[in-house]
């Protein structure tokens, strides 16, 4: 049995899905080549992994090992151009204290609590105008203490961003940020 007696087997949904993984389905939408020919690889590092080329071959000659191998080399390929580069990225934004991505979530930060206390204050502006009464300013300690709190919180997250890039890579900072608020 090769790869298209394969795709025969299965209904028309699994075969687009299996046989376009693989850059071989019939009609695949998008796909540069006409069905049955070679395709171009593009980006796509597994579409050179051909699940049918080991198929004529002896057992004792582990066919499904060298399959294997070119799943693992596309693998790999897959990881040095994608994944790889990001990685760099972030191991490189590494500091002693934190990541160089600190300003920015400085800067976000005291937005976002500046941006609240004005809209706190116009909460309350508008409440004493439907009163009639006069408008008093908000406490400044309240949103210096407020901004503080904001500030400390990002050089923790910072520090903590740090950590997880030096101990666990992508996975540990994807983690964290999924668990950000629980």
């Amino acid at each position: 049995m090769d790869f298209d007696d394969f795709l025969a087997l299965l209904n028309p949904q699994q075969q687009q899905d299996i046989g376009g993984f693989f850059d071989r389905a019939p009609n695949v939408q998008g796909s540069a080549f006409a069905y049955g020919q070679q395709p171009d690889f593009g980006s796509n590092p597994y579409s050179s992994v051909n699940p049918g080329a080991y198929a004529g071959m002896d057992r004792r000659e582990g066919p499904g090992d060298m399959w294997l191998a070119d799943v693992i080399r596309a693998q790999t390929q897959d990881y040095m151009a994608n994944y790889a580069p990001i990685e760099d990225r972030l191991f490189g934004s590494i500091t002693r204290t934190g990541t160089t991505a600190i300003d920015a979530d400085l800067g976000r930060t005291r937005g976002a609590v500046m941006g609240a206390s004005r809209n706190v204050q116009g909460m309350a502006d508008r409440s004493a105008d439907r009163f009639g009464v006069e408008r008093s300013a908000l406490d400044p300690n309240a949103t210096t203490s407020t901004l503080v709190g904001g500030i400390n919180a990002t050089y923790q997250r910072d520090s903590d961003r740090r950590l997880e890039l030096l101990t666990g890579g992508l996975s540990q900072v994807s983690a964290a940020s999924r668990n950000i608020g629980r």
